[in-house]
């Protein structure tokens, strides 16, 4: 929801098996963050439910609030510096992506989904320093950072505004896809399999992610039916020991017939949706035409 006269360029939300996407929107020219529902991991980011011990620091590990405060039961406006343009929420953490370029998270961080180079919660909305610096500079010599971003279960993926992917989180199941590596990476990684890409929007899932490149080519990766597994586990460390095999750990790219080129993707807890343009005859176009959105 929205004040009068304010407009969100977009929402989302994601139970614990579902997954969100990002696409690059025209932002409104002012937006606020309106959230509401369960808090107790501070993936509200609303001040009033941070619990004292957090108050010193925004990386103290307090795993959630208690569970007779954390509800909130109608939409409530989230104090935020910044115009934000863009939302992303996943199981119990969610990203805010504002108009300077800068992403902001918040919520349980076990896994390293939140992107601040440690496994601790953030109950208000926190910049990801480390995606401070991607995105091309602009005339200035500001950089531009990060166009869009999504959320899974457990993991992140953002688009930076050259097209660049990074993605961080849980990657038990090659949901990350940088190849078979440890489980945990706090930090954002670039996913290098894509750096040719100019990425146009990425979804993420419960264990899988997808991505689509600037001619609509797409690529999925992580625990999904269907994909050729491009990178099968090799010797195993010991943060590799029981990595799956059934995964793809790496992007695969998907063919969906007829030489069809993909708008728009989706992800849910194990399955993938892809929207292709139809031609006059009923069937997928060959060439489809994609606004280019990358500098």
């Amino acid at each position: 929801g929205a004040g009068a006269g304010v407009g969100v360029g977009d929402a989302a939300c994601l139970s614990g098996d579902s997954g969100s996407r990002s696409k690059a929107r025209s932002a409104p020219t002012a937006s606020v963050v309106f959230v509401w529902g369960d808090g107790q991991y501070g993936q509200l980011g609303l001040p009033e439910f941070r619990p004292a011990a957090a108050a010193s620091g925004s990386s103290a590990h307090v795993p959630k609030v208690s569970d007779r405060y954390s509800h909130v039961c109608r939409p409530t406006r989230l104090p935020i510096v910044g115009n934000p343009t863009q939302l992303a929420a996943g199981a119990s953490h969610m990203a805010i992506v504002l108009s300077n370029g800068s992403l902001q998270t918040c919520g349980w961080g076990l896994y390293g989904q939140l992107g601040h180079g440690d496994v601790g919660s953030r109950f208000v909305p926190t910049a990801v320093e480390a995606l401070a610096s991607v995105g091309g500079c602009t005339p200035q010599g500001r950089f531009r950072g990060v166009r869009s971003a999504a959320c899974g279960t457990w993991h992140t993926a953002a688009v930076s505004a050259i097209g660049d992917l990074y993605t961080w989180g849980w990657g038990k199941h090659g949901q990350l896809g940088h190849g078979v590596a440890p489980f945990v990476q706090a930090l954002p990684k670039l996913v290098e399999d894509l750096e040719d890409e100019c990425v146009e929007m990425v979804a993420c899932g419960g264990r899988h992610t997808c991505a689509i490149g600037e001619n609509g080519a797409l690529y999925c990766w992580g625990d999904i039916p269907g994909l050729p597994l491009k990178e099968q586990p090799a010797t195993p460390t010991t943060d590799q020991a029981v990595a799956p095999t059934s995964c793809a750990h790496r992007p695969v790219k998907v063919h969906l017939g007829g030489g069809c080129r993909a708008l728009f993707c989706g992800c849910g807890r194990r399955h993938c949706l892809a929207l292709v343009p139809m031609d006059d005859t009923g069937h997928g176009a060959v060439r489809c035409s994609v606004e280019r959105t990358c500098a």
